[in-house]
């Protein structure tokens, strides 16, 4: 008997956003589509009023609207409300709602390429795109989000700055999830040793990522 080929499931990719479809015929389609409908004209109607600077600049438009509309969404549904911020919070999800997000990835920048993990107070801080000249540690500062989707449930984004890229995971904290950070913050102040799930750790610096990694990868924390 032939031995069987094993084929490992593929994720199901769900896009979210995707700043390139904007682009190219897929844009300039996409525009020419909402002029049409907007100003109720036929494509060949719409090709011959509007200019090919002026489908693009449309086509612009729609990606500014279209990211803001579907990251507003992504942030009310982290605050536990709804895309018209209405709360959604129940008995079955209110162990996350609301809590920090921890963020896993890489960022490439022209000195090498460095990954680890990062907690946030919300969605909305992890997604700050505002420049490092401020000195923040968001990690997507100087960037643009290109592309958000979601696979199997796991969320990822991936953005593109002058020099390099960002490509991270995003995860909610449980309740149970947001205590154990606070008891991480703790120990990043006072240097002492802390008990996270029964598992103790030095409180250095190594530890703390140590911690931050078992962090992530318990799923009844994140």
């Amino acid at each position: 008997m032939a031995a069987q080929e094993t084929i490992t499931p593929q994720p199901k990719e769900r896009i979210i956003f995707d700043a390139d479809s904007y682009y190219g015929t897929e844009g300039e389609n996409m525009a020419v589509e909402d002029i049409m409908e907007r100003d109720g004209l036929t494509e060949e109607e719409v090709r011959e009023q509007y200019s090919d600077e002026e489908i693009f600049d449309r086509a612009m438009e729609m990606r500014e609207t279209d990211y803001e509309e579907e990251t507003d969404a992504l942030i009310g549904w982290f605050d536990g409300q709804t895309p018209g911020f209405t709360p959604a919070i129940t008995d079955e999800n209110s162990d996350w709602y609301g809590n920090p997000v921890i963020v896993s990835g890489s960022i490439g920048r022209w000195d090498g390429t460095r990954s680890g993990f990062t907690v946030y107070d919300s969605f909305r801080d992890a997604i700050d795109t505002s420049p490092s000249r401020y000195g923040g540690d968001n990690v997507f500062a100087d960037c643009e989000i290109q592309k958000i989707w979601d696979e199997n449930g796991h969320l990822f984004l991936t953005g593109a700055h002058h020099d390099g890229s960002v490509r991270v995971e995003l995860r909610q904290l449980t309740n149970d999830g947001a205590e154990a950070y606070d008891t991480i913050r703790d120990a990043m102040d006072s240097s002492e040793q802390f008990t996270i799930n029964g598992k103790t750790y030095g409180g250095t610096y190594q530890s703390i990522i140590y911690a931050l990694r078992d962090l992530w990868n318990d799923p009844d924390l994140a």
